[in-house]
């Protein structure tokens, strides 16, 4: 294999690979760049560099070589409870006051790993919630957790980690989390497990906050150690979408590399222990729901349907990315008494129900979805995930293979109506991914 490329081909490909996956390697990250794209030759059976670097350039990335690209190049070393004092810090100062705050009132928590690799950090903030609230059983928690990483993805849903990645754990958390399935494996409980929602997002590319995704109204977002893959500009637009990705008062933490204050002006820059955090600001909620420039996909509806019909679906969006879920569940009670068989507003509705914890209601609404549109393939999906929850493990495959064999049926690239943007190929990764954890 080559083992180095001229500098023009260094500086042709990043600017490649920014323009098409959002990444930015400058010339100071060539080295770090060059391992990458080796790995990726070795990835796409290739023996010579050059070669494999002009046939990646050669057209517009499909999905197969974005995600390909995505694992060779974001390759990160991560453990769980990476950075004690973060952990600790986010435990005494932000969990516990949130909590016993919650425990007052709708005793819900939205909490979003974004860039979560192999899933340490989610997992991490899983077993900090199990040991915080006794009755977890009785609270409504989303603790979502996304890469660009599928390969990443599938080994966190697996859920099978080395001694390696317990180097910063105690035994007795070790113990009380994990079982031992093998010499040096250990794969985490079901319970644990069962908390956390993954998904592929491209931070760059893909669409939040958004309702359809469940990145709306969020507490606590964790971004550490990914920022530095992204130019500048774009730095600055994922900080601003994170902004309006969180609740008022929501919190959002970065690496300590990352601490830059002037990315972070719209957000209350707080030193604790030494550590920089970011709150959003607290505004009324009557800003909230009209001040968010959420960046949509286009939502088929029916061609004699009007502007009418997209302005209440922005604003069930909107209020749902302010929190407001009983406002939003309102609005589309009366947009499904008005639009009757529009099968936007019933799908709506049901990724409202999901997030109130009112499973049995949202699988009512789904099978609502599925009567109108038999094609509906998120509702498919939805009731999958469901059931699985449920531990009602067959139907949550019969589900999945219903929505597998729609996706087969359509173009790789076309993107899956209610889904936030997501084409068909990473969809049909996804579901595969779902269907195979236990």
């Amino acid at each position: 294999m080559t083992k180095i490329l001229p500098k023009i081909d260094m500086s042709i490909i990043s600017h490649f690979i920014g323009e098409e996956m959002g990444l930015f390697f400058p010339e100071n990250k060539w080295v770090e760049l060059e391992r990458g794209l080796k790995r990726a030759c070795h990835a796409f059976h290739y023996q010579d560099l050059n070669t494999c670097v002009q046939w990646l350039m050669s057209s517009h990335l499909n999905q197969e070589k974005t995600e390909i690209l995505a694992s060779c190049l974001t390759v990160g070393e991560t453990y769980f409870y990476r950075d004690t004092k973060i952990f600790e810090t986010i435990e005494k100062d932000k969990l516990i006051p949130l909590i016993y705050e919650r425990y007052k009132s709708n005793r819900q928590l939205r909490i979003w790993s974004a860039g979560c690799s192999t899933g340490e950090e989610p997992l991490s903030i899983a077993m900090t919630l199990n040991r915080l609230i006794p009755d977890i059983k009785n609270w409504n928690v989303h603790l979502i957790a996304s890469d660009i990483n599928t390969q990443a993805l599938e080994k966190m849903s697996k859920g099978v980690y080395s001694q390696w990645s317990f180097r910063n754990v105690s035994p007795s958390i070790q113990s009380s989390y994990f079982k031992e399935i093998g010499p040096g494996q250990f794969e985490v409980l079901p319970s644990i497990k069962s908390m956390i929602k993954t998904f592929y997002l491209n931070l760059s590319q893909d669409v939040y906050p958004s309702l359809l995704n469940d990145t709306n109204a969020m507490d606590i977002i964790l971004c550490r150690n990914v920022l530095m893959y992204f130019s500048e500009e774009k730095i600055r637009k994922i900080i601003k979408r994170f902004y309006h990705t969180l609740s008022d008062g929501g919190w959002l933490v970065v690496g300590c590399t990352e601490c830059y204050d002037e990315y972070y002006s719209d957000f209350v820059s707080v030193r604790i222990n030494g550590m920089t955090f970011y709150q959003k600001k607290i505004e009324s909620l009557k800003s909230n729901v009209t001040d968010p420039p959420i960046q949509r996909k286009k939502i088929v509806i029916q061609p004699e349907s009007h502007s009418k019909e997209l302005n209440d679906i922005e604003t069930i969006e909107n209020y749902a990315n302010a929190g407001r879920l009983n406002d939003a569940l309102k609005k589309c009670d009366e947009c499904i008494e008005q639009y009757k068989s529009q099968t936007e507003f019933y799908y709506l509705k049901a990724m409202i129900l999901i997030e109130l914890g009112q499973d049995d209601l949202a699988m009512q609404t789904l099978k609502s979805v599925i009567y109108l549109n038999q094609k509906h393939i998120m509702a498919y999906i939805n009731l999958g995930s469901i059931a699985k929850r449920q531990g009602r493990i067959n139907d949550s495959n019969e589900y999945c293979q219903c929505a597998l064999s729609l996706l087969q049926q359509l173009n790789p690239e076309s993107v899956i109506e209610g889904s936030g943007g997501v084409t068909a190929n990473k969809m049909i990764d996804m579901v595969g991914i779902m269907s195979n954890a236990r």
